[in-house]
């Protein structure tokens, strides 16, 4: 594995924060001017079908694609006794996940630290499955809702020979997100965005 060097570093931090942005609306608070004010976060009920499929000892490798810039960033995971760490390789990020796929924030539709390979709504895809996710803002006793987004499984598909839920996700704002879910593992396998594209390059096996 190629290790990263410092101009890579700094781009992979900028590409990282053109993830976390492109589609983060409802995960990032955002500054309103507003002095005490708090941001919430209201999930629908959501059923999950399955268990947390990722096994210490595996590294899942992702190619990030922003504008003429492509990078590599690697997750290891690893068995922390009480949970199971997704460590993004050369940085600090990294989430302690239990057997549903949640940290300990407990919501499903995002994580405390930005690991991009996985998320806890992944687990509850299925033919036809539709989720929502609504963000609000309280301000002296005042509640507004700023954003709702909708989680939509349009179709399966094959991605490099490996079945895929292909979900679509649609912000009130107008961005939209699509991923390719990995039916089996349940991890990401290929995700466009506004402005960006990162797919798995390494970690499951594929047809070439």
């Amino acid at each position: 594995m190629t290790a990263l060097t410092s101009g890579k570093i700094a781009i992979l931090a900028v590409l990282l924060l053109i993830l976390i942005m492109a589609f983060s609306a409802y995960r990032i608070e955002p500054n309103l001017g507003l002095e005490n004010h708090s941001l919430v976060i209201i999930e629908e009920k959501i059923i999950k079908l399955r268990d947390l499929a990722i096994l210490p000892g595996e590294i899942y490798t992702y190619a990030y694609i922003a504008g003429n810039e492509t990078v590599n960033a690697s997750y290891q995971i690893v068995d922390a006794s009480s949970c199971t760490m997704i460590n993004m390789i050369g940085t600090e990020a990294s989430v302690c996940l239990n057997s549903k796929g949640n940290d300990p924030s407990g919501q499903n539709s995002t994580y405390q630290m930005p690991v991009m390979m996985f998320k806890p709504w992944m687990l509850a895809t299925e033919d036809h499955w539709s989720w929502n996710v609504s963000s609000y803002i309280i301000f002296e006793g005042f509640e507004k809702q700023v954003e709702s987004v909708n989680y939509s499984v349009v179709r399966k598909e094959y991605y490099k020979g490996r079945e895929a839920f292909v979900v679509k996700i649609k912000s009130s704002l107008g961005q939209e997100v699509w991923d390719w879910v990995d039916t089996d593992k349940r991890v990401l396998l290929r995700e466009i965005g506004p402005g960006y594209e990162l797919e798995l390059v390494e970690g499951l096996k594929f047809e070439r």
